[in-house]
């Protein structure tokens, strides 16, 4: 049965495959927007005394 998981995982990667290769290869990232909404999502944790 995990065959079938990877199997699908392998065929969506191959009909994506440039978005994967560029992914890959590009040197700009959303790095700074995802620590941003982290921290956001941090703030609101604390605001509702989840954090």
């Amino acid at each position: 049965m995990i065959f079938i998981g990877v199997h699908s995982f392998a065929v969506g990667l191959e009909k994506g495959w440039d978005a994967v290769v560029q992914g890959l290869t590009s040197h700009w990232n959303s790095g700074s927007v995802e620590g941003r909404v982290n921290h956001i999502k941090m703030v609101k944790r604390q605001m509702f005394g989840r954090a």
